[in-house]
C-alpha cells in the first residue's frame, strides 16, 4: 500500500471516528474506503476503540480476507479491550470473503479460547471441514473444555459425522461421552455400529452415551452386547440397556435372554425377565424355553427360576399354553411347571389341575406342589383323587392337603395308614395329626390303634402323633364334658411305664459316648395320667453317632480320599475344607467345567435306605431353589463312586464361630451387619418354603472381605424322618445348643425354628458366649425349654437395649411369641440401626 493510499485511509477514519453525529455515518469516507478495499483492513482494526458507531467493525466484515485476516485476529479478535474483542467477533461472523477454517487455525495458533468465539464459529459451520473439527476436537482433548463440546454439538452435521467417529478412537473419555452425545442426531449403520464399539467402553458414562445413542436412533441393533449390559456393574447402565432393548423391540432379544436369566444377581434377571414381558410374544417365550433344554442343568433351574419368580403376562401366557397343549417336550412341560410353581398366579388353577394327568411323573408332582403353593381349596377334591392308588406322588398329594389345611381330606388320607409304603404312611400320619378337627379326633385316635406300622420309625412317628391327638382329643372331650380316650404306646410297642426324667449319668467307659447321654423323655397326656415315652440318644456332634447298619450303599472310607484323588473320573480332590455331623467336605476341581466346587461326602450312618436318599434329593431340590448372595448355592445330590454327595458352590471362607472367638462382640456394627445378611437370606428361604433347621455359628460362613453365606439348608430335613429333629434311630443329630424349644419337643416345626435358632446365635454374636451350657447335653436342651437365661446385657454391658430386646424376642419359647418372619426381625434391625446412628 502506497503514502497516497495510507494517506487517505487515515483520512477517511478521522471523518468517521471524529464525527460528532456517531448516528449519521460519514458516506463519502465509507465510500473512499470501500474503494481502498482489503488495505484499509489492519487500520481500520487499530482504529476500532475510537469508533463510537461501529461503521469500522462492519467495514471491517465487509473487506476482511483470508490476506488480512491474521491481523483482524491477532489485533482485534485477541484484543485485550473487549468491547474490540466482541466488535471484531460480530463483523467476522457476518464476513463473507474468508475461509473460517483458516480463521480457526489462526485462533488457535494465538492462544485463543474456543468457548469466546462459538456463535462466530457456527455462523459459519457450513463452510467448516472435517480438519477443523479435528482440531476443534484435538483442543477439547487436551483442554478438556466442556465450552468446546458444546460448540461441537452446535455446529455439527452430517457431513462430519465420519470425523468425529474417527476421533473417537483416539479421545479420552470425556471426548467419547460428548461425541456419542452429539452424533447420536444424525442416524446411520457407520453411527450405530460406532456406538456398538462403544458399548464395551471401560468408562460407565460413555457406555451410558452409547445405549442412549441407540435408543434414539430407532434402527436394528446387534442385540448380544446390548444384552451383555444387563450384567453391568454400573445400575444406570443396566436400566439403560433395558430400555435400548424395549425400544428396538427385536423379537430375537429372546434368545439373547436365555443367558442373562440365570445370572446369581436378582436385579440381572429381573432385567432380563422386563425385556422379556416387553418384547417376547408367547411363542418367543417357548423359544427361549425350548432353547434352554440344551443348556447346563443349572443354567435351566436358574432361568426357570427367574422367570417364576418375576413373571409377567407374556411369560404366563407362554407357560400356560405349553402346559395347556399336554402334549409336546417332556422338558417344556417340565419347565412350565416348574415357572407356575414359583410365580402362583391364579390363572394357572386349571391348568394344573389338568397336569395331574400329565403322563410324565415330575410333572404330575410339581403340579401338585404348585396347586398347594397357590393355598385354592378347590383344589383338594383333585387332590384326594390322586389318593386313590398307591404311586410316587401319593406322599406329595398328602403333603399338599396338609399346606391347604382342608379337613375335608382327612378321611381320604386315614384311608392310606393301610398303605405298606413306608413314605405314604409317615405322610399320611403326619397330615392328619395337623388336620384332623375336634370332631374327627376320636376317629382319627381309632385308626390310628389299628396301624400296622411298616417299620419301626413308623411305630416311632405313630406314637408321637397318637400322644399329641390324645391331648387334643383330652382338652376338647374336658370342654364338653365327655369321656376321654387313653393312649398306652411306646416307641418299641411295648406297654408304657413312668420312668423317671432324670437324665441318667453318661456311660464312661466308651470314648465314642463321652458327649452323649442317655435318657427317657416322658409326655403325659391328660387322659388318664399314662406316659408316652420314646428313648433317644442325644449327641453333641452327628459324628460321633453309631455307624450305619449293614448293607448301607454308602460304606466308603472317607479318610482314604486324598488331595489329587480324581472322584468319578471328574472331580481332582484340591483339600479336606472341614468336618461335621453330616459328612466330609472337600475343595474339588470339576475337570469337566474348569472350576473349583464343593463336594459334602455324606457319612454313611446319614444315608441308610431309599427313603432316607429320596429326603435328600427332594431337599436338594428345595435348596436348589434359594438363589441370594447370602446363602451357598446347592447344585446336585450325585452318587460318586462308592460316596453320596451334595455338589455346592466352594467359597473361601471360615466359620463365624472363629470370629466370634476372636471378640466380635466389641465390633457391634459388624454383628448387626452379618445378623441382617442371615436374616435376609433365611428370608428368601423362607419365602420359597424352605427351612434351615439347624442355623448355629459353623453353618455360617465368612470371607475376608466380610461376605456372610448360609450352608447346608435343608440337610438337616434331608437327615431326618419328620418336621422335628428325632431321627429314625432315635438320635439327635446336630448341637443342642441352638436348637428351639419345639425341636428339642419333637414337635412340629415351621420358618419361626430358625427364628429362635437366629436368636440364640445372635445372643453369642452380641456376648461372646451361648446362652445356655451344661455339663450334658440334656442339660442344655431343658433350658430351652425353660428359657431362663442371663440378660445379654449382664454379661456385654456394651449392648444396647435396642439389641438386647431383638435378641430377647427372637428367642422367646413360645413361637407365637417371636418375630413371625425374618421380615419381621428385619424390620426390627432397621429400627435398631436408626436408634444406633441416632
Amino acid at each position: 500500500m502506497g503514502i497516497f493510499d495510507s494517506f487517505h485511509i487515515n483520512r477517511a477514519i478521522s471523518s468517521i471516528t471524529d464525527s460528532a453525529d456517531a448516528s449519521a455515518p460519514q458516506t463519502d469516507a465509507v465510500a473512499r474506503l470501500r474503494d481502498i478495499g482489503a488495505a484499509a483492513v489492519p487500520k481500520l482494526v487499530a482504529a476500532l476503540p475510537q469508533d463510537q458507531s461501529n461503521t469500522l467493525a462492519d467495514l471491517i466484515g465487509e473487506l476482511v480476507t483470508n490476506a488480512t485476516l491474521p491481523v483482524v485476529v491477532e489485533d482485534g479478535l485477541l484484543n485485550a479491550d473487549g468491547e474490540v474483542s466482541n466488535r471484531v467477533r460480530r463483523a467476522l461472523a457476518g464476513a463473507k470473503h474468508i475461509d473460517p477454517n483458516r480463521l480457526l487455525e489462526l485462533y488457535v495458533a494465538k492462544g485463543g479460547a474456543i468457548a469466546n468465539i462459538g456463535d462466530l464459529l457456527q455462523a459459519h459451520k457450513a463452510a467448516l471441514t472435517a480438519k477443523s473439527i479435528l482440531r476443534l476436537l484435538t483442543i477439547a482433548h487436551e483442554d478438556k473444555q466442556p465450552a468446546v463440546f458444546a460448540l461441537i454439538d452446535r455446529i455439527a452435521d452430517k457431513a462430519m459425522v465420519p470425523a468425529m467417529i474417527g476421533f473417537l478412537k483416539s479421545a479420552e473419555w470425556e471426548g467419547r461421552f460428548h461425541i456419542a452425545t452429539t452424533i447420536a442426531r444424525f442416524p446411520g449403520e457407520a453411527v450405530r455400529d460406532a456406538f456398538v464399539r462403544l458399548l464395551a467402553d471401560p468408562h460407565k458414562t460413555v457406555r451410558q452415551a452409547a445405549l442412549d445413542g441407540i435408543a434414539t436412533l430407532g434402527m436394528p441393533a446387534p442385540i448380544g452386547p446390548i444384552c451383555a449390559l444387563l450384567r453391568d456393574p454400573d445400575m444406570v447402565v443396566q436400566a439403560k440397556a433395558i430400555d435400548a432393548l424395549i425400544k428396538i423391540n427385536d423379537p430375537d432379544s429372546v434368545l439373547h435372554l436365555l443367558e442373562i436369566l440365570q445370572d446369581e444377581s436378582e436385579h440381572v434377571r429381573r432385567g432380563a425377565v422386563e425385556v422379556l414381558n416387553a418384547v417376547g410374544n408367547a411363542d418367543a417365550i417357548k423359544d427361549l424355553l425350548f432353547a434352554m433344554k440344551d443348556k447346563d442343568w443349572w443354567v435351566r433351574v436358574r432361568a426357570a427360576d427367574a422367570l417364576g419368580a418375576i413373571g409377567g403376562s407374556n411369560v404366563i401366557d407362554a407357560v400356560l399354553q405349553i402346559l395347556g397343549d399336554g402334549t409336546g417336550d417332556e422338558f417344556m412341560r417340565r419347565t412350565a411347571v416348574e415357572i407356575l410353581n414359583t410365580t402362583k398366579d391364579a390363572r394357572a388353577f386349571g391348568y394344573l389341575v389338568k397336569a395331574l394327568k400329565d403322563a410324565d411323573w415330575w410333572v404330575r408332582e410339581r403340579a401338585i406342589d404348585a396347586l398347594a403353593n397357590l393355598g385354592n381349596k378347590e383344589a383338594v377334591p383333585h387332590l384326594v383323587s390322586l389318593l386313590m392308588e398307591d404311586n410316587q406322588t401319593t406322599p406329595v398329594a398328602i403333603r399338599a392337603l396338609a399346606q391347604l389345611a382342608d379337613p375335608r381330606a382327612v378321611p381320604a388320607i386315614v384311608v392310606k395308614f393301610k398303605s405298606q409304603d413306608e413314605m405314604i404312611q409317615r405322610e399320611a400320619i403326619e397330615a392328619v395329626g395337623a388336620l384332623a378337627t375336634p370332631q374327627q379326633l376320636k376317629a382319627a385316635l381309632q385308626r390310628l390303634r389299628e396301624l400296622v406300622p411298616i417299620n419301626e420309625d413308623v411305630r416311632e412317628m405313630a406314637a408321637r402323633v397318637t400322644a399329641e391327638l390324645a391331648a387334643r382329643h383330652a382338652r376338647s372331650a374336658k370342654l364338653r364334658g365327655e369321656p376321654t380316650v387313653s393312649v398306652v404306646r411306646t416307641a418299641a410297642g411295648s406297654d408304657a411305664r413312668a420312668q423317671s426324667a432324670t437324665p441318667a449319668a453318661a456311660p464312661a467307659a466308651e470314648p465314642v459316648l463321652e458327649k452323649t447321654l442317655e435318657c427317657t423323655m416322658e409326655v403325659a397326656t391328660p387322659a388318664g395320667g399314662q406316659e408316652n415315652t420314646l428313648k433317644v440318644d442325644f449327641f453333641a456332634d452327628a459324628s460321633q453317632a453309631p455307624a450305619a447298619r449293614s448293607g448301607s450303599r454308602n460304606s466308603g472310607d472317607f479318610s482314604q480320599i486324598e488331595p489329587g484323588h480324581v472322584l468319578g473320573g471328574r472331580y481332582r480332590v484340591v483339600r479336606e475344607l472341614g468336618r461335621g455331623g453330616f459328612g466330609t467336605v472337600l475343595q474339588v476341581s470339576d475337570q469337566m467345567v474348569g472350576e473349583d466346587i464343593a463336594l459334602k461326602l455324606i457319612n454313611p450312618h446319614v444315608v441308610q435306605d431309599d427313603s432316607t436318599i429320596a429326603r435328600f434329593m427332594h431337599e436338594v431340590r428345595y435348596a436348589r431353589r434359594i438363589t441370594h448372595a447370602n446363602v451357598i448355592r446347592v447344585y446336585d445330590f450325585l452318587m460318586i463312586d462308592s460316596y453320596y454327595a451334595i455338589s455346592m458352590e466352594y467359597f473361601a471362607s471360615s466359620p463365624l464361630s472363629r470370629r466370634i472367638r476372636a471378640g466380635l462382640h466389641q465390633q457391634p456394627a459388624r454383628a448387626l451387619k452379618y445378623v441382617r445378611d442371615i436374616a435376609r437370606a433365611i428370608h428368601v428361604a423362607h419365602e420359597a418354603d424352605v427351612m434351615h433347621r439347624d442355623l448355629k455359628p459353623p453353618n455360617l460362613l465368612v470371607n475376608d472381605d466380610d461376605i456372610l453365606k448360609i450352608a447346608d439348608f435343608g440337610l438337616a430335613a434331608a437327615s431326618s424322618n419328620d418336621s422335628s429333629r428325632v431321627t429314625k434311630v432315635g438320635h439327635l443329630i446336630g448341637t443342642p445348643s441352638y436348637m428351639s424349644p419345639e425341636q428339642v419337643r419333637g414337635l412340629r416345626i415351621d420358618s419361626r425354628t430358625d427364628i429362635y435358632s437366629l436368636g440364640v446365635v445372635m445372643y453369642e454374636m452380641f456376648t461372646g458366649t451361648v446362652p445356655y451350657t451344661s455339663d450334658n447335653p440334656m442339660g442344655v436342651l431343658y433350658q430351652h425349654l425353660d428359657g431362663t437365661k442371663e440378660l445379654p446385657r449382664a454379661r456385654n454391658p456394651l449392648l444396647s437395649t435396642e439389641i438386647e430386646a431383638v435378641i430377647l424376642k427372637a428367642m422367646e419359647v413360645r413361637p407365637d411369641d417371636r418375630y413371625q418372619t425374618a421380615h419381621e426381625l428385619l424390620d426390627a434391625l432397621d429400627a435398631v440401626d436408626l436408634k444406633e446412628a441416632a
